[in-house]
C-alpha cells in the first residue's frame, strides 16, 4: 500500500470538506430549506471560526518607515432579490 507523503495537505483538506458542509447546511437554512435551532446556528458558527481564518481585522506594516497600516472587512447579508 502507497503511503501518503503529505499529511498537512489531507488536514487542510479535511478542514475544508468540514467548512464547505457548515456553509452548505447554513446556505440552506438561509434561504429556507432547513430549519435550524439557535444553538445549531450558533453552534456551525463557531465551527466556522475554528475552520476559516477571521478576517475582520488585520494588520499591515510598511517596509519602509515602520508604518502600521489598519483595514476592516466587513460582511453584510442582503436579500438577493432586487
Amino acid at each position: 500500500m502507497a503511503r501518503r507523503s503529505k499529511v498537512g495537505a489531507d488536514l487542510k483538506l479535511r478542514t475544508a470538506i468540514k467548512a464547505k458542509a457548515l456553509i452548505a447546511v447554513l446556505t440552506a437554512h438561509a434561504v429556507g430549506k432547513t430549519e435550524m435551532s439557535a444553538t445549531q446556528i450558533r453552534a456551525a458558527e463557531i465551527l466556522l471560526r475554528k475552520c476559516l481564518p477571521d478576517l475582520s481585522t488585520a494588520q499591515l506594516e510598511a517596509e519602509s518607515g515602520g508604518e502600521v497600516l489598519s483595514y476592516r472587512i466587513e460582511r453584510a447579508i442582503v436579500d438577493p432579490k432586487p
